[in-house]
């Protein structure tokens, strides 16, 4: 009532009586509402998708949905030129070498109940398989315009699958709980 007053004080002076017993009916009639919002966003969406091993991948789009989207979808409707998709997947593949920096809690280590191998097998496919569904969509569409040069996004995803490995087996050789690595 008290945000409505300028309304009220506009509708007393054309003398709309009506109108001013209709609203203030409407605005008792409102507080009486129990009206629960739900916390859904797109980036919840995401997270759905992303399998819960691969933490590192929630936090990070979690801060960085945006980012990826945009130019996610930049590399794939721009894939008739040639540069698109080669560039986009060096981003992309960059940011996401940048996922392994921090160290996370020993509890999460622990919690999984494998041993060292198990567990460094388990990661490295994990998140092999999400960086791959990431990038395979623009490898297709590259290759489709452009076959002759089907080597190029090739070579270029198994470089950032060489160096994803070697981040994740790099940052538990250095294990440290909840610091990030030098």
């Amino acid at each position: 009532i008290v945000l409505s007053v300028p309304l009220i004080l506009s509708l007393l002076y054309k003398r709309l009586w009506s109108f001013i017993f209709i609203y203030l009916l409407i605005l008792i009639l409102i507080s009486f509402l129990k009206i629960i919002p739900k916390k859904s966003s797109l980036n919840t969406i995401f997270q759905k998708w992303i399998p819960d091993e691969n933490f590192e991948w929630k936090a990070e789009i979690r801060r960085y949905l945006i980012f990826f989207i945009v130019f996610w979808f930049t590399g794939l409707l721009t894939s008739f030129f040639v540069a698109s998709v080669p560039v986009t997947i060096f981003i992309l593949g960059g940011f996401v070498l940048g996922f392994y920096k921090k160290s996370e809690p020993l509890q999460i280590l622990i919690a999984s109940e494998l041993n060292t191998k198990q567990f460094l097998i388990q990661k490295i496919k994990s998140q092999l398989f999400s960086f791959s569904i990431l990038i395979i969509p623009l490898v297709l569409a590259f290759v489709i315009f452009h076959p002759h040069y089907y080597y190029i996004p090739f070579i270029e995803y198994l470089f950032f699958i060489i160096l994803i490995i070697y981040a994740i087996l790099l940052k538990y050789a250095f294990y440290q709980p909840n610091k990030e690595s030098g």
